[in-house]
């Protein structure tokens, strides 16, 4: 709608809602008031929120496994650097 379209105020409806906290810390100062919707139906008037996706935390030990994978890519790919570098000396 435009600017001077009659309907709900956007300040009218975030004073009418609160938000939820960080799901990371609980904090509640901080809030992003973005919400995600598509179209419910062919006329675009009614909208469904769509939640937000998450990642849940890693445990200690997926951590740790993420960890490793990820060094031994790094290393797989030094070693290939160094491998086509010394064929190229030859």
């Amino acid at each position: 709608g435009g600017a001077n379209q009659k309907g709900s105020n956007i300040k009218d409806d975030l004073q009418k809602i609160t938000p939820g906290p960080c799901n990371k810390c609980g904090e509640t100062e901080q809030v992003n008031w973005l919400k995600v919707t598509k179209p419910v139906d062919a006329t675009n008037t009614k909208k469904e929120e769509l939640p937000w996706i998450e990642t849940p935390p890693l445990s200690e030990e997926e951590m740790k496994k993420k960890k490793e994978a990820q060094l031994l890519a790094k290393r797989k790919e030094v070693e290939e650097q160094v491998k086509r570098a010394l064929e190229a000396r030859e």
